[in-house]
């Protein structure tokens, strides 16, 4: 993702926080989301099914959204971040696999836990000063800020 990119990406997702943090907080809700790939693996199915067998009745919300190259894919990309948004502003738990620009565009609401659950152990040895070449900007500035709880 481009600087141009993120700066129109992130203000129209500030925008739309904004207004959808205005409405009900449903507590009980759980979203998974994943901007890696387009299915229920990994992490995420084992949590999702752990969710599923333990409490049966609570909402579980899957966005399963590949990032698109492209411009009508990014585009479309940006409609799916949007609706992330509003999941990300309404939910209780907010779990993601990997990088998911909402979470990272501004803090989320009280009410809302958002946990990152990394993919390798390994990477907690990348993470931090241990980097030799760090992400270049945008990500730099944004990538894995607001998290509650990081889970490996």
């Amino acid at each position: 993702m481009g600087r141009l990119e993120y700066l129109l990406a992130s203000a129209v997702l500030r925008v739309a926080g904004a207004i959808f943090g205005r409405m009900p907080l449903h507590a009980d809700r759980v979203v998974l989301a994943t901007a890696r790939v387009p299915i229920l693996e990994g992490n995420l199915a084992a949590i999702y099914g752990a969710i599923v067998a333990r409490h049966p009745d609570r909402p579980v919300v899957l966005l399963l959204e590949p990032y698109s190259y492209g411009f009508t894919g990014k585009l479309r990309y940006l409609v799916r971040l949007i609706r992330g948004m509003y999941h990300l502003r309404t939910a209780g738990l907010f779990v993601v696999d990997n990088a998911y620009l909402p979470i990272h565009v501004a803090p989320h609401r009280p009410g809302t836990t958002v946990v990152q659950v990394w993919h390798a152990v390994g990477c907690l040895k990348r993470f931090g000063l241990d980097a030799l070449t760090p992400p270049a900007d945008p990500e730099r500035r944004f990538l894995h800020r607001y998290y509650d709880y990081v889970v490996c």
